[in-house]
């Protein structure tokens, strides 16, 4: 028995030893889509406010919306952490909807699984929505200096995400990253004597830079 354990462990080493691990990290710029589904402004003392909002995102403006990824592969397998910074700004509000933005972030930021399949990587993943809302109802705006440390972020609700996207490499472990990414999300954030609640889809073209260490070709 010991040498029947003896042999499995060596095996196991083995196979550790001949795969091939290395971390990699990339940063994109995104140009989103944003998908109207649905915003329901609930506050106290007055009726609710529900419509199909239409959000514009201006990515090119800053702060403009980027992505970043860090990822420790296994073969051909990894696990990332990616944070997604995006913005939102309400364009067909109610009269009396002052203001609606979430620009200095309606964050998603996921755990990913992704697989390399030839040329082409594929990825899932889910996290959370990290949301900084700037919203003024019926007159009454929500300060801005609390949620996490006072910060004005709030954790909003939870995102999924796939995302599919290749690799150039040129020298070094350096790449050029093209990937499109689709996020589907939940957010609850306050507001003045209430809540707004919506449902997000965005739709993300992203082309950046990035480079591994440890990786061969």
């Amino acid at each position: 028995m010991r040498k029947i354990l003896s042999i499995i462990q060596i095996l196991c080493l083995s196979d550790y030893a001949a795969a091939q691990h290395h971390w990699s990290f990339d940063y994109s710029v995104t140009l989103p889509y944003n998908v109207p589904l649905s915003l329901t402004i609930e506050q106290q003392g007055a009726s609710d406010i529900s419509l199909a909002p239409r959000f514009r995102s201006e990515p090119l403006v800053v702060p403009i919306t980027w992505k970043w990824q860090i990822s420790y592969w296994s073969d051909s397998t990894a696990w990332s952490l990616m944070a997604i910074h995006h913005k939102l700004y309400l364009e067909n509000r109610p009269p009396e909807v002052e203001e609606f933005a979430i620009t200095h972030g309606y964050n998603i930021i996921s755990i990913m699984r992704s697989w390399q399949m030839q040329h082409f990587m594929l990825g899932v993943g889910a996290g959370i929505v990290l949301a900084h809302p700037e919203i003024s109802v019926r007159g009454k705006r929500l300060p801005e200096n609390r949620g996490i440390m006072n910060s004005g972020y709030y954790i909003a609700g939870p995102n999924i995400a796939f995302a599919v996207g290749r690799r150039w490499y040129a020298v070094g472990g350096i790449y050029l990253l093209g990937e499109a990414m689709v996020h589907a999300s939940y957010a609850s954030v306050p507001i003045a004597d209430g809540t707004a609640r919506l449902f997000s889809v965005v739709a993300h073209v992203s082309v950046g830079l990035g480079f591994s260490v440890g990786h061969t070709e």
